[in-house]
């Protein structure tokens, strides 16, 4: 029989090592990105929710606090849950794609790991750990994302790639990913108590990763960066925070605005149009190829939504975007070749 400290210390080290799940790439499979980094976890978890079951068998002190942001997590589930019962595709929206890897069963499995972490996890310091891990993990992706920048054929999406989307296989999904541990960073940075090497250590992360994030030219995650970067040097400054720090980021961002104006006053210059880079950064226009037909397929979702009482209720299903897409389709999307007229998804998962 495994001793309880010995089996609250298995979970909790499961627990870390699931942070390392962005870095795993199954480079033969449709889904290089996804596919792999599902699988594995899903079955960590099953392994972890097995120990956990033994634990909370011996010590119903390791049962999960029924707190706000428990029942919260806990009806999205079951709603998550309740439209994929009704979904017009019963069968993908419980099992997703093989591409996506999405659907209740993936989500079910996120929100076991939710619930054990948020009953093994109890200490402060225990969070910090699992913190530290994400950003030591998000490094190793941006590093692996810059690789993607050369002819580096042990890299997965190389060949000189002018966005680079890490190991996460999408350069928004990667940027999203980022901004999370740059203030993961953050945080660890404007910690007490951290050593000097230490603040070195995560400012070092944060500006590779800021780097990364606008390497992957994906204009929303940039002015996120810039939104988010000022309203943290505002609320930090009215807790009493860093002067200097609030200065510098203060400075970034003006620095980064005024690159962005000058991009925008310099789109029609050779040395712009030469950079598909910075073409892309410089085009702020809501006429924007990409920005209309981002508007084309919500409008697809909207008016999806409206088809019945039952669709307003309870919708067509997750991981069923294609159906109403399909069905409310607009010929504008079909330019010839190359045509982007499928979207499996309404690039906006809220």
């Amino acid at each position: 029989m495994i001793s309880e400290p010995r089996l609250v210390g298995t979970i909790k080290y499961l627990i870390y090592v699931s942070a390392f799940m962005p870095l795993i790439i199954f480079s033969a499979f449709l889904s290089p990105f996804h596919f792999g980094k599902v699988v594995v976890f899903r079955t960590g978890v099953e392994i972890i929710a097995i120990l956990y079951l033994i634990l909370i068998a011996n010590n119903r002190r390791f049962l999960p606090r029924l707190n706000t942001v428990f029942w919260i997590v806990t009806i999205f589930t079951a709603v998550f849950g309740l439209t994929s019962l009704t979904s017009i595709n019963l069968y993908q929206s419980f099992m997703g794609t093989l591409e996506r890897m999405g659907g209740w069963f993936t989500f079910f499995h996120f929100w076991i790991f939710f619930v054990i972490m948020i009953s093994v996890l109890r200490t402060k310091e225990e969070w910090f750990t699992l913190i530290k891990i994400s950003v030591f993990v998000s490094l190793l992706s941006t590093l692996y994302g810059f690789l993607q920048k050369t002819d580096a054929s042990f890299i997965v999406g190389s060949g000189g790639r002018s966005r680079i989307f890490g190991t996460l296989g999408n350069t928004a999904l990667f940027a999203g990913y980022e901004i999370v541990n740059v203030f993961f960073a953050l945080l660890l940075l404007l910690r007490k108590g951290i050593s000097q090497n230490g603040r070195y250590f995560y400012a070092l992360v944060l500006i590779l990763n800021v780097i990364a994030i606008f390497s992957t030219a994906v204009r929303g995650s940039i002015l996120a960066v810039v939104v988010s970067f000022t309203m943290f040097a505002m609320l930090y400054s009215f807790i009493g925070g860093s002067k200097k720090l609030r200065s510098a980021i203060m400075v970034l961002i003006a620095m980064l605005v005024v690159s962005e104006l000058l991009l925008i006053a310099n789109k029609d210059s050779n040395f712009v149009k030469n950079s598909s880079y910075l073409s892309r950064l410089s085009d702020v226009s809501p006429k924007t190829r990409t920005a209309n037909t981002r508007l084309w397929a919500w409008q697809a979702g909207i008016d999806g939504w409206n088809d019945s009482f039952k669709t307003i209720f309870v919708g067509w299903g997750p991981e069923n975007f294609n159906i109403p897409f399909s069905k409310h389709f607009n010929p504008l999307f079909f330019e010839g070749p190359g045509s982007e007229t499928l979207f499996d998804r309404g690039h906006n998962m809220f």
